[in-house]
């Protein structure tokens, strides 16, 4: 489900960020969100691509700097 799968992106990214989960809303950005760098990013991809059991291509990566991003991508991909 929808609400299900936003949560646990936003549990996801609070944990690679150390923020509190209500931080990350939906309408969160990378820019929106302190210590979302080059390296979190790509730990935060990681651990979606192992929760979601899908992965992200090459030029995906890059792109998926918000929440609602992620969310689209887990929607179309996971299974």
């Amino acid at each position: 489900m929808y609400v299900d799968k936003l949560k646990e992106i936003q549990r996801i990214i609070s944990d690679k960020l150390g923020i509190p989960p209500e931080s990350v809303r939906p309408e969160s950005k990378a820019t929106d969100l302190q210590g979302w760098d080059s390296v979190n990013h790509i730990m935060i991809i990681t651990d979606i691509e192992d929760t979601f059991n899908f992965k992200f291509g090459l030029e995906e990566i890059a792109e998926m700097n918000s929440v609602q991003k992620l969310l689209k991508a887990v929607e179309t991909n996971a299974s």
